[in-house]
């Protein structure tokens, strides 16, 4: 049969090894199995994690070692070995009496009585040591329940939604931040696109006004040259005007000479 592995053992490490280097021996095995170990599965690796935190969690409190060490020295005893008598003494068997028969008698159940109490005892204490072990685990148990209900109404007051569970909340609260790390990204790119707008606009109302700005000055400038155009064709029939009437004038005082 195959001897079971003692918490020691489960956790690579000596049963005198001080509190420091029993935490050390946890850290690094749960770190080598969080990290993945080839051929092991993540059922396996879960209940490996398991048990080892179990082995860590009994061997880090100063109580439960020293109950745990008393179980592992109560099974260590060996068992006391058989008694045998030499040679001068079974050559006295012969020659016995009553009182030589009842001493070694007495002085066994005397040792037998010792033994039963002392298991009795060991009995006692591993069953005080359970108890009290059931105890810290039922009020670490209910401490952390206390702990959870006291989150969740906190997280019902604040948000207004009673989860089932510390879970539960959690993953609420992760998605309330996601909800508002979208809406944070949409009032971004909404904020982005209406800059844009009014970016475009602007740029719409300079160009407008440009265009504006060139087409009066083109309008200025053809009333300008049709202005020059009309000013040379009045110069044009002024002097055309002035020429017929000084040929005129030059005909009539040839006549009348």
């Amino acid at each position: 049969m195959k001897q079971q592995k003692t918490l020691y053992e489960l956790l690579e490490t000596s049963p005198s090894a001080t509190h420091a280097e029993i935490i050390l021996a946890y850290q690094i095995l749960s770190s080598r199995l969080e990290s993945g170990v080839p051929g092991l599965s993540q059922e396996d690796m879960d209940i490996q994690l398991k048990v080892i935190k179990q082995a860590y969690e009994t061997l880090a409190n100063d109580r439960t070692r020293v109950a745990y060490d008393a179980v592992l020295a109560s099974r260590s005893t060996p068992d006391k070995p058989a008694i045998s008598f030499p040679e001068e003494t079974k050559m006295e068997i012969a020659n016995w009496t009553p009182m030589k028969f009842l001493s070694p008698l007495i002085a066994s159940l005397k040792a037998i009585v010792l033994i039963i109490l002392i298991g009795i005892l060991l009995l006692i204490y591993r069953n005080a040591m359970h108890a009290r072990n059931d105890a810290e685990s039922s009020a670490s148990v209910a401490s952390k329940q206390a702990e959870e209900k006291v989150i969740l109404q906190e997280y019902y007051q604040e948000n207004g939604i009673r989860p089932g569970s510390k879970i539960e909340a959690d993953l609420l609260e992760v998605e309330a931040r996601k909800k508002a790390e979208e809406r944070r990204r949409s009032e971004e790119q909404e904020r982005k696109y209406k800059q844009f707008e009014e970016e475009g606009r602007r740029r719409a109302d300079e160009v407008s006004a440009n265009l504006r700005q060139a087409e009066e000055e083109a309008r200025r400038a053809e009333e300008y040259k049709l202005q020059q155009l009309a000013e040379a064709e009045r110069n044009k029939k002024q002097a055309e005007f002035e020429r017929i009437e000084a040929e005129k004038n030059k005909w009539r005082f040839q006549r009348e000479d």
